[in-house]
């Protein structure tokens, strides 16, 4: 079974003209939704030597965008408007990817190492709808690291130890993963590791 993350309800909400002068009834405070489905959220992680939230960083995929010149494809008028993305529907799984690789000249990327502080427990709801009705908490499950550069490199997967007696994640051991090595490891070595793709399970509120 396929899990999707229903994301992407964009309303946009143009504003008056200066002057007085309206350009047309759907550019008049009007809204036009557009439904998109997306099985990941790619976020982008600024460079910088100061750590991050995870929180901080979703906040500001979802902040509000000026859109100075849109065109109405109704009435073919211009005008300023704002772009706001937010979700609708959550999936059970919540997969996060952070993009960490920039480029910097013409086809020369460099990666950020910029810490990223994912939480243990994740709250979505200041990012949704206020008549959202389903479960908002996720819990940190599983967590994809990327050993290298952008010219090659190594993936390793932490992931949380399975209860043995319900078969669910949310035991407190972790377990790390790299090809053919595994082995526990503690809760401070998954805390201070580089995500790469973060993987957050609901969880009851």
């Amino acid at each position: 079974m396929e899990t999707v993350l229903s994301l992407g309800i964009a309303e946009i909400e143009p504003e008056k003209k200066k002057g007085g002068g309206t350009p047309g009834m759907e550019m008049q405070g009007g809204t036009r939704e557009e439904k998109a489905v997306f099985r990941k959220m790619t976020i982008h992680v600024p460079k910088d030597e100061k750590p991050v939230a995870l929180e901080g960083l979703i906040k500001r995929y979802f902040a509000e965008e000026a859109i100075p010149d849109y065109k109405c494809g109704k009435c073919n008028q211009k005008g300023a408007c704002f772009k706001i993305v937010r979700p609708r529907s959550l999936p059970p799984v919540l997969i996060f990817q952070l993009k960490r690789f920039a480029p910097i000249s013409m086809g020369v990327q460099i990666k950020c190492h910029r810490k990223v502080e994912a939480p243990e427990v994740l709250d979505m709801k200041p990012f949704l709808p206020s008549d959202y009705k389903d479960g908002a908490k996720y819990k940190l499950s599983s967590m994809v690291v990327h050993d290298g550069g952008m010219g090659g490199g190594h993936n390793m997967c932490y992931t949380r130890l399975k209860d043995a007696s319900g078969g669910k994640r949310y035991g407190s051991g972790w377990f790390w993963f790299s090809d053919r090595h595994i082995g526990p490891v503690s809760q401070e070595e998954v805390s201070a590791a580089e995500p790469y793709i973060l993987f957050y399970e609901r969880i009851k509120d």
